[in-house]
C-alpha cells in the first residue's frame, strides 16, 4: 500500500478544512470498509485520508427533539439506532428496517435529499409512521 497523511480532527470544522475538492485522493473516512477494500486492491490510493470518527458527538447522537421528530446525526451508526429505546417506541418501522441495513441507508439518504440540513443531521417528521416498500 502507498503512504498517505491519517488526520483525526476533533471538529467538523477542521475536517472539512483539512479536505480538499479539487483533490480526488483526499478523502473523509467514517466507517471505511469500501474504502479500504478499494485501497487494498489498488483501485484507490489516497494521499491523506480524513478520520470522522473523533468529531464533536452531536453528530452521533440519535434523540427525539421537542416536536416529537427524530434526529439522526450523520455520523450515527446502525447499532446506536437499534439500542435505542426511545426509537424503538415512536418510530418502531426504524427497528425494522434495521434489519436490513441497505434498506436503512436508501431511506436515510431519502430523506437527507427531501429534507436537507446544514447540521450534518437529518429529521424524520413526528408524524412518519409506516413506510411501505414501494415508496423507498
Amino acid at each position: 500500500m502507498i503512504p498517505f497523511e491519517w488526520e483525526e480532527p476533533r471538529s467538523l470544522k477542521k475536517a472539512v478544512a483539512l479536505l480538499d475538492p479539487e483533490d480526488a485522493s483526499i478523502r473523509p473516512i467514517a466507517g471505511g470498509t469500501a474504502l479500504m477494500l478499494m485501497m487494498k486492491t489498488g483501485v484507490f490510493a489516497p494521499t491523506r485520508l480524513v478520520s470522522l470518527a473523533k468529531i464533536e458527538a452531536k453528530y452521533s447522537q440519535v434523540r427525539i427533539d421537542k416536536s416529537g421528530a427524530l434526529k439522526i446525526g450523520a455520523m450515527a451508526s446502525l447499532s446506536a439506532l437499534e439500542q435505542s429505546t426511545p426509537v424503538a417506541k415512536r418510530f418502531p418501522v426504524i427497528t425494522r428496517m434495521y434489519l436490513n441495513g441497505k434498506l436503512f441507508q436508501e431511506v436515510k439518504t431519502t430523506v437527507m435529499r427531501s429534507a436537507p440540513t446544514t447540521d450534518a443531521m437529518f429529521t424524520i417528521p413526528a408524524g412518519f409512521k409506516e413506510m411501505k416498500m414501494g415508496e423507498i
